[in-house]
């Protein structure tokens, strides 16, 4: 059977970032289940859409997909408390980037990719940064 795009960032995920927890949701599960999980988290969006790309009869799924390294703050935490964390989960982005793609699964992602920092005040007090990618597999299905 073959696995999805998520199934294969779910696999790196619990494999190369260990003391991360993984968390596939929308927004708004996302902000519940991480209350209830260990910080620091990789949080996978649902995808908003993607592409289905035939070729000589083959296809291959990319999707549009957010996400989002986050890491604990304290409830008043200032903007060097702030700084320190989002810098972290933004090397930690950097860093499951290039294991996305060490990992065969997808075509490279390279060039610029754009990330947002996250200021959230959920139950548990998080910042972060999200990260936007269209994620294509390499290999795709035989039709």
């Amino acid at each position: 059977m073959k696995r999805s795009i998520e199934n294969k960032i779910r696999e790196i995920a619990e494999t190369k970032f260990c003391r991360f927890s993984y968390i596939f949701e929308d927004w708004n599960g996302a902000s519940e289940v991480v209350d209830k999980v260990s910080l620091p988290a990789i949080i996978c969006l649902l995808p908003v859409g993607g592409y289905l790309n035939f070729i000589h009869g083959r296809v291959k799924d990319s999707e549009d997909l957010l996400i989002a390294f986050v890491d604990k703050v304290t409830r008043d935490a200032n903007g060097d408390d702030n700084e320190e964390v989002y810098t972290r989960m933004k090397q930690a982005a950097a860093q499951f980037i290039n294991e996305m793609n060490n990992s065969g699964y997808f075509d490279p992602i390279d060039g610029r990719i754009k990330y947002q920092t996250i200021l959230e005040s959920a139950s548990a007090y998080f910042t972060g940064v999200s990260i936007e990618l269209n994620v294509k597999e390499r290999g795709g299905v035989c039709l």
